[in-house]
This record gives C-alpha cells, sequence and structure tokens, in this order.
C-alpha cells in the first residue's frame, strides 16, 4: 500500500537473503574507484563526497543485509552529475538474479511527484490554474460535502488539503475505473474541514490525474510517458505492472511481524494510478532527479519552468507534529514532502505500495539528490542509506540513522505486541453470536467501498473484499476478526454484526482505517438495502 512517509510495521530484523559475494563487492568497487580517480579535479583528495562514493556500494550491502532485504538500488545526483548508481542484493529472494542500476521496482507514492510535474506543465502553458476550483476543468466532480465540493482547487488536491481522510480501502485492489471511483467520493464524509489540517489522501491524486486527461485528451499515463519519460530517456520507468517479457524486474517482498521475509502478490488495481502507479529503475529516477536539480531544464531542454519547480518545493501545507532535533517541522509541498534536516532544506517522499519502499530525497540548495528502491516493504533501509549519503556527502557529524531507526523499529513491534495483550485481557469469554453463523451470511453494501461478501466455510465464516480473503474468527458476542490470509490492506479488519427490530441481520460495521469510525456495509435483501454503487 502506498504511504505518505510511512511508519512501517514493527518485526524483527533477520537477514534473509545472502549478501552480494565478496568479488562482486570487490569488483564493483574497484569500478567506482577507478571511474572517480579519472573524474576527480586535482586536490580533491579529502572531498568527503568522494569518500563517501567509495564506500556507498559496501554500505548499501550491509544495511540491506542487516535489515533482511532481498533487494536495493540507489542512484546519487550531484551539482546535475550522476556520481552514483548501482544495486546490490537479489531480485527475488527464491529465484535469485542480481539487482543492478537498470533493475524496476515499484515507486508507490514517490509517483505524487510526476503528477504535480504534469499539473505543473499545463500550468506553464496556461491551461490549467492552480487556485482554480475543480469543478473548472470536472463540472462534474461531487463531494460530500458540497461547499468543499465547489472550492477545492487544484492546489488543495497536489497538497492534501481537502479535509478528507485517506479511506484507502476504497480503492485498494478495485476493479473500478478512475470515473467510477471519482463518483463514489460523494459517499465518503470529511474528516476535517476544507485546508483546515493536512490529511493525505491518494484519491485526490487520482483526481489531479484526471484533470489532466479532461485537459489533454489523453490518458495520464500517455501524458506523463510523453511529456516526462521519453524528453528524460526513462526507457526502463512504466505503469502498474512492468512488462511480463522484461528479465530485470525486481520481486515484492514483505517482512513479516515475526520477521520473515516472505513472498508477496504483486499490487493490481490502478485507477489510482496518479498516487502510486510509476515503476522505475535507479537509472532512470536519476535523470528525474537531474531535471529537478536543473530547475526543470535537462540536457539543455527546459521541460518546466524555473518558477513551477519552486512552486512544487514550497510549503503549501504544514503538517502539525514535530520530529526529531534533526528534522523538527514538516509541511506538504505539491507532490513533495518539505522539511528541515539538520538546518538544511529537504524535499522529499517515500513510496510504498505491496512489496516494494523507496525513498526520493533532494537538497535543492545544496545540489545533492539520491533516490533508495527496494523490494520489500515494512523496513527502514531508504531511510538509513539516504540519511547516511546526506550526511556524509555534506560532511556532517555522523549520526547512526541504522541504529536509531532500527531501535525506533523494537519500540513499535513492543507497542504491537502491548495492543494485542491488552485486547486480549478485555476479551469476553464464553460467548456467542446472537444468531447462528449461517444467518449472518450474505453480501453486505457501502455505496463507497463496495461490497463485502461473507460465506459459511468449512464450519465457520469465511469474507471477501476488494480480493481479499480470509476467515471471520469469533471474537466476541456479535464481533469477528474478518484475518486475511496472505498479503492485503491490513492484517485483519474488525467485523461487527447488526440487527433489526424483528432480529434479522441488518448490516455490519467495519473499522476501515485506524482512528475513524467504523463504516456500515447495510445487507443486500434488508428493508434497508442501498441501490447498487
Amino acid at each position: 500500500m502506498s504511504c505518505a512517509a510511512p511508519v512501517p510495521s514493527p518485526r524483527s530484523r533477520v537477514p534473509c537473503a545472502r549478501t552480494a559475494t565478496r568479488g562482486t563487492v570487490r569488483a564493483l568497487r574497484a569500478a567506482v574507484v577507478a571511474l572517480m580517480v579519472l573524474a576527480a579535479p586535482a586536490g580533491a583528495a579529502d572531498d568527503p563526497a568522494r569518500d563517501a562514493v567509495l564506500e556507498l556500494p559496501h554500505f548499501v550491502d550491509e544495511v540491506r543485509a542487516a535489515w533482511g532485504i532481498p533487494g536495493v538500488a540507489v542512484a546519487v545526483v550531484q551539482d546535475g552529475r550522476v556520481v552514483y548508481v548501482g544495486g546490490a542484493g537479489r531480485r527475488d529472494l527464491e529465484a535469485g538474479g542480481e539487482v543492478s542500476a537498470r533493475t524496476v521496482f515499484s515507486v508507490g507514492s514517490a509517483t505524487k511527484a510526476f503528477t504535480a510535474a504534469a499539473i505543473g506543465m499545463l500550468v506553464d502553458e496556461g491551461a490549467v490554474k492552480l487556485d482554480q476550483p475543480v469543478r473548472a476543468y470536472l463540472p462534474e466532480f461531487e463531494l460530500f460535502d458540497e461547499y468543499v465540493a465547489s472550492h477545492l482547487t487544484v492546489r488543495d488536491l497536489l497538497a492534501h488539503r481537502s479535509g478528507l481522510e485517506r479511506h484507502d480501502a476504497v480503492w485498494y485492489r478495485s476493479e473500478l475505473g478512475r470515473q467510477e471511483l471519482t463518483e463514489r467520493l460523494r459517499f465518503l464524509r470529511p474528516g476535517l474541514g476544507l485546508r483546515e489540517r493536512f490529511l493525505y489522501n491518494n484519491l485526490m491524486y487520482m483526481v489531479a490525474g484526471r484533470v489532466v486527461e479532461r485537459i489533454t485528451g489523453a490518458t495520464w499515463e500517455e501524458f506523463v510517458r510523453r511529456r516526462i519519460f521519453e524528453p528524460l530517456g526513462m526507457t526502463r520507468s512504466t505503469f502498474g505492472a512492468p512488462p511480463a517479457d522484461e528479465p530485470d524486474v525486481a520481486m515484492p517482498h514483505a517482512v513479516d511481524w515475526n520477521g520473515a521475509v516472505i513472498a508477496v502478490p504483486r499490487y493490481d488495481g490502478w485507477a489510482v494510478g496518479p498516487a502510486i502507479s510509476i515503476c522505475s529503475s535507479a537509472d532512470d529516477m536519476a535523470r528525474w532527479l537531474q531535471l529537478l536539480q536543473g530547475k526543470g531544464v535537462f540536457n539543455g531542454r527546459r521541460l518546466l519552468t524555473e518558477a513551477t519547480v519552486e512552486e512544487m518545493f514550497t510549503p503549501q501545507m504544514a503538517i502539525s507534529a514535530l520530529g526529531p532535533r534533526e528534522l523538527p517541522i514538516s509541511s506538504y509541498g505539491l507532490g513533495w514532502f518539505v522539511e528541515s534536516y539538520r538546518g538544511r532544506l529537504m524535499v522529499s517522499h517515500a513510496g510504498s505500495i505491496d512489496g516494494f519502499y523507496s525513498l526520493v530525497v533532494l537538497l535543492p540548495s545544496d545540489q545533492l539528490a539520491v533516490v533508495v528502491l527496494t523490494n520489500a516493504s515494512q523496513h527502514r533501509v531508504p531511510e538509513v542509506v539516504s540519511r547516511w549519503v546526506v550526511d556524509r556527502f555534506l560532511g556532517l557529524p555522523e549520526i547512526n540513522w541504522n541504529a536509531r531507526l532500527a531501535a525506533q523499529q523494537e519500540r513499535l513491534r513492543e507497542e504491537r505486541r502491548a495492543a494485542e495483550a491488552a485486547r486480549e485481557a478485555h476479551r469476553l469469554t464464553d460467548t456467542t453470536p446472537s444468531v447462528p453463523l449461517a444467518a449472518l451470511a450474505g453480501r453486505y453494501r457501502h455505496p463507497a467501498y463496495g461490497d463485502m461478501n461473507v460465506v459459511e466455510a468449512e464450519g465457520g465464516l469465511a469474507a471477501t473484499f476488494h480480493g481479499m480473503t480470509g476467515p471471520l474468527e469469533h471474537f466476541q458476542d456479535d464481533v469477528f476478526l474478518f484475518k486475511v490470509e496472505g498479503w492485503g490492506l491490513r492484517e485483519e479488519f474488525v467485523v461487527r454484526f447488526q440487527y433489526a427490530a424483528d432480529g434479522a441481520v441488518s448490516s455490519l460495521l467495519s473499522t476501515l482505517q485506524d482512528g475513524l469510525p467504523p463504516e456500515v456495509f447495510l445487507r443486500l435483501g434488508s428493508a434497508a438495502s442501498p441501490p447498487a454503487p
């Protein structure tokens, strides 16, 4: 799943993939040394960036192995030049295959910066105005709150200022198209008022993608390919799943709560593509970084105006939470988080989608940028590597980010164990549902989230929701735990059945997002059945 600067689930960090052979690392370092010796100017012997480049391959592979991640690819761009690009580890935990600079990974929410740039190109051409209401381009656009629907601007879409919570279960693995998902937005209650506070939302980036489509007459994918990928020579980049005949592709994995690295299915369901769908390589992403470092110019060709690049990097919405001492203040620009890192301007975006986790970081004033791509989710390798690169290239005092973030992961795991113990301690034992299990089977519908299907299975109940399946384990009274098998948006959903005055099953409630009230799914065939969504 795609998320902004995600806090991954805690777990043990047990090495699972073999490190690259010593010979491979030695050969790679030797090649880098030779390249740097030839490229380095006279008097550069004490250059911290040069030293960092020499150490980077070993450091990346060491961190990768320590966290148990199959593969990592890294690119570093400084002063408009690619000073490092390479890979470590394996494309596939089982089948192997070495990760290279050309290996294709899913970049998840790092896609959002491309959508912001696509809108920026239309702004440069005068076809779109950031502060124009969305309805100026999509007259049919509706939300639950009519005032918000009529006043929401394109800038609000890109800056996460809609007041709408994430509602990722609306789109996750959905088979619906962009228009159908957009039509369902009117059934989602806002969490806050318009521009009241930062609320990250993938669906709003889908809407921004629809603005691109409506203005240009092309799909969002066609526009990004023609206006960004092709001019930059990003020949390894695509959308959704990489071509089936492409061999140099990383496969998705995850680290589960027990510390085991597992293969997970490749995500499918790309209506929210403008938020999450780009696949790319370290080689290609380095070209993207060169464009941004060049303030919209790549190889002498201007793709974006300098003013538009600066607007993307300008804070648009404060994030009301203090970070650690090194990153105390955070905000969001247009497609980028904008922060202060150790007193320097830093823009970045993480990307997490089933089995992949990436991070793109730029320090515009320091002319330094790094991208870290991995083929596993639920870990912190991109943060460790990117911060090491920044610290070492800029000659900053060393911080052991690996130890600090590993300790943070351990605390999260302890918090999970404590929460599970507390839930079990408050569980009411020796209770039964109000009706026989067979009476709970049926199809339940929410006008935005779609259908949850409950069936009898092996003496109990099982559920299916957006391609996620698993048993319904009885917890207490009329409450069940929908245990998702394999991989999904969540490991489990809490489900509670409700009854009409005559005792018939009328609905189920399910908590689809932490911190929000449960959503009501009405049973089809009951007196209160909703119309087909």
